[in-house]
């Protein structure tokens, strides 16, 4: 009976832990910061040897695309492809 008792304790204490880190993981930001958040984290797509990014990895007949966020690829000097944008 006491392991039993033992058990259903660590149980709980378990569940609680689990359930306090999904409550803090939750976002307050305002809705205004989230969709900010989501234009600037569009993901594009580059080659290491281009300058400009594009919507589709299929544009240019790019060779080895990567696909990152639209503020990374400005931040490492791309412009956007007149032919995607």
């Amino acid at each position: 009976m006491k392991k039993t008792s033992v058990r259903i304790m660590a149980l709980l204490l378990i569940f609680s832990l689990l359930f306090c880190f999904v409550a803090c993981g939750k976002s307050t930001e305002e809705p205004n910061e989230t969709k900010h958040q989501t234009e600037t984290e569009r993901m594009v797509w580059i080659v290491t040897t281009g300058e400009k990014y594009h919507k589709r990895a299929s544009c240019s007949n790019m060779k080895y695309p990567r696909q990152v966020t639209i503020s990374e690829a400005e931040r490492k000097g791309y412009e956007p492809c007149k032919k995607c944008y």
